[in-house]
């Protein structure tokens, strides 16, 4: 029986890792519902965003045995490496700032971690990731240290971003200019508006940049199983058995789902796998 194809378009789920430092994570009065990561992940729709930050870690790579370099210096790049994104956001450089850093080293460190992103990507998960980088916001203070740190982050920060952007062909976030209400009284660390402000233009660099449209594909087959298609692909799924279904790769199992006619959506490949398992009725549980 042939299937009916409609002209509509289904959005796959589009995973975004965000690595960063204290500004991406809660802390400083600020729940975790309200950080930026997750106020974007309510703002757009077909994405689910995953956080690999922490306060103090640096972008700087010079001397490599800084501390808190996130390159080589934390367990956070490879968390972040090793969950298949389609996104990667990098908030990073006001520790760089308030620590005295050198443009260079911004520009080393923040190259490193691109490509170091880009290659593992297209190595293990055989895609080519989209990086977005976005500047550290304002420093609020016009006195004193905080006015020190906000003229190094526009000479010495911004131009470090930029340089990385044309280097690496990342896309980047405008400049974020926050009011005093929008920050803690440290004139650094972000309150609930500040954090929605920022997840706000991230929004827009990734909705400029058709990050989100390129993932809207014509779904080419109906979402039931025709009763036909239901039974030659319990068969045939029975006959290769449990164990080397469950271990079959994402591209074998594409396959099975193409040539029995099972739809299924777009995610995690055990995502995948499941949804074709519930839609062929099978009491399967996963293979871990």
């Amino acid at each position: 029986m042939a299937q009916t194809a409609h002209n509509s378009y289904v959005l796959m789920t589009i995973t975004i890792s965000v690595l960063g430092d204290s500004l991406s994570v809660e802390g400083y009065g600020l729940e975790e519902r309200d950080t930026w990561p997750l106020q974007l992940m309510t703002m757009q729709d077909g994405c689910e965003v995953i956080v690999h930050a922490k306060g103090g870690l640096l972008a700087s790579a010079l001397p490599d045995d800084v501390p808190h370099n996130y390159f080589g210096k934390s367990q956070y790049l490879g968390r972040a490496i090793n969950t298949e994104s389609s996104i990667y956001v990098i908030m990073l450089g006001a520790n760089d700032v308030i620590k005295g850093f050198s443009k260079d080293a911004m520009v080393c460190g923040l190259t490193r971690i691109v490509k170091q992103l880009k290659c593992c990507s297209v190595s293990i998960f055989k895609r080519t990731p989209q990086i977005v980088l976005v500047p550290v916001p304002n420093f609020i203070k016009q006195s004193g240290s905080c006015a020190r740190l906000e003229r190094r982050r526009r000479v010495l920060l911004l131009p470090a971003l930029k340089d990385v952007a044309a280097k690496c062909n990342c896309a980047m976030a405008g400049d974020i200019i926050l009011k005093a209400a929008n920050k803690h009284n440290d004139g650094t660390h972000l309150k609930k508006s500040g954090a929605r402000i920022i997840a706000a233009e991230v929004k827009r660099t990734l909705d400029l940049n058709k990050t989100f449209k390129s993932k809207l594909k014509p779904s080419l087959s109906i979402s039931v199983v025709t009763p036909k298609s239901l039974k030659r692909g319990q068969a045939a799924a029975r006959r290769m058995g449990k164990n080397v279904f469950m271990n079959l790769p994402r591209a074998a199992v594409r396959e099975f789902a193409s040539t029995h006619g099972i739809p299924f959506t777009g995610g995690s490949k055990e995502a995948e796998r499941d949804c074709i398992i519930a839609k062929l009725g099978l009491k399967w549980q996963r293979v871990r």
